[in-house]
């Protein structure tokens, strides 16, 4: 149950792949919008080196993110935002969780050939969305788990990486990805959201978090208690 949030982020890939159909116009046109900030901040970038070393000293770089951020980067960004403004703080929680047990850098920015970005920058992104649905306590306890394994891992960003992945871009991002899921018409997850599925992932998370000891035993009975007969309603109603 932990990482069935993790589904969410994979539903919103066709939602940006399939073509002329109006529904999905609103989220594919803000990862347009999205784009289109990408591609300014990486042009002022170029603008800037070549004033200070030349066109190629830093061109070979900044093809790499370019070549990254269009469309591998700026898709999976899109992808976990939908999930984090949907699920809530379940998909971060499984997000970090994920991270911790790989072990790798979640600063990387120099693999020419990764096609998903640095998971620090999509756990800025998930909790910039948290907030602006108003998850702000959720978001963070998260921030502070996710600072905590940073300082145990001994993982530091070096100074490329604030360049290429900043806090601006990052929020303006995340603001551009929510505003796509609200005029999809999907329900955002608040900290007042109360459904069946949303609290039952949610909870799980919590639980987790408070004994993990018992937790297999909490999962067992919740999918238990998900998977009794519902109550047909009146025939009249």
């Amino acid at each position: 149950m932990l990482h069935l949030p993790d589904l969410y982020h994979e539903l919103a890939h066709p939602l940006l792949a399939v073509a002329n159909d109006p529904a999905l116009e609103p989220f594919q046109n803000a990862f347009y919008s999205a784009a289109d900030r990408v591609m300014e901040h990486l042009e002022g970038l170029e603008r800037r080196e070549d004033r200070r070393y030349g066109p190629k000293a830093y061109g070979l770089l900044l093809q790499r993110w370019v070549d990254a951020w269009i469309p591998y980067w700026l898709t999976e960004f899109f992808c976990d935002a939908f999930a984090a403004c949907t699920v809530g703080p379940a998909y971060v929680w499984a997000h970090l969780h994920l991270i911790a047990k790989r072990g790798d850098n979640p600063f990387e920015i120099w693999d020419a050939a990764r096609s998903h970005p640095p998971d620090d920058a999509r756990m800025r992104v998930m909790l910039g969305c948290l907030e602006q649905c108003g998850s702000h306590a959720a978001a963070e306890r998260v921030r502070k788990c996710w600072n905590d394994f940073l300082l145990e891992t001994g993982f530091n960003p070096e100074p490329e990486y604030q360049r290429c992945v900043p806090d601006t871009l990052l929020s303006a991002v995340a603001a551009d990805a929510r505003t796509g899921v609200e005029g999809l018409g999907c329900r955002l997850a608040t900290a007042d959201t109360a459904d069946e599925v949303h609290q039952l992932l949610n909870t799980a998370w919590d639980q987790f978090w408070m004994a993990p000891e018992s937790y297999v035993e909490w999962e067992r009975k919740a999918m238990q208690k998900l998977c009794l007969p519902r109550p047909q309603n009146h025939p009249g109603r």
